[in-house]
């Protein structure tokens, strides 16, 4: 049976553990173009649709073939990096398992392009677990705005205060809460400790070891 609440799943860094390459992409990219970025500044100005986060590094003169072939060549430099690695976080695979057997729908909503989402979804063969994948092409804005959530619950056929969010970063935890939903903070590359007063907040976690469903969907319905 449908569950009426429903959990919501950012990718890059929530599903698996995978920012530092695209950081690392970054760099290479901008060496080949003769940019010097330290990892600080990469990490600062990356969020958003991948439009924007060239923007954001590289400047509004950019023609729009430009912004396509420089992501081209960023997503190609990230999955010839990443591919060797790729896996999901630790207990991710039993909790998305209990979750389908409790009937929680569950969605993707990830600012990444469709080729980057079949790279993890297909490769780690997850994709089943979820009813709908929201991904870059869906979207006008990027988080921080709620476009994304918003679209995942509607198409779970949810309200937004009955999903719950699973982010790992500060523009996505600000769009779940624009959205009016919870939010589950992996902290895989953010200190999370200033987020914990958050009542947006239902748990800070390193991975999903300890992590049950059930408990979740409990505490977001008592509020």
């Amino acid at each position: 049976m449908k569950n009426s609440s429903g959990f919501i799943f950012d990718m890059d860094g929530t599903l698996v553990d995978n920012m530092p390459y695209h950081t690392l992409s970054w760099q290479r990219l901008l060496g080949e173009l003769g940019v010097t970025m330290t990892r600080e500044e990469i990490e600062l100005r990356n969020h958003g649709i991948l439009p924007e986060v060239i923007r954001n590094l590289l400047g509004d003169q950019l023609s729009q073939a430009e912004v396509v072939a420089i992501g081209e060549r960023k997503e190609e430099l990230y999955r010839a990096i990443y591919c060797t690695h790729l896996q999901l976080l630790a207990g991710c695979q039993d909790f998305l398992e209990q979750a389908n057997n409790l009937g929680v729908p569950m969605a993707v909503a990830t600012m990444a392009n469709n080729v980057n989402v079949a790279f993890v979804l297909d490769g780690l063969e997850i994709r089943d677990y979820f009813e709908i994948v929201i991904g870059e092409e869906h979207v006008q804005q990027g988080k921080p705005s709620p476009e994304a959530f918003l679209l995942a619950s509607q198409g779970l056929q949810l309200p937004p205060e009955n999903c719950i969010v699973f982010e790992d970063s500060l523009a996505g935890v600000e769009a779940a809460q624009r959205a009016g939903m919870k939010v589950v903070f992996l902290s895989t590359t953010l200190d999370a400790s200033n987020l914990a007063a958050s009542p947006s907040i239902l748990r800070i976690i390193d991975d999903y070891e300890d992590l049950c469903p059930e408990i979740l969907l409990s505490m977001s319905r008592a509020g």
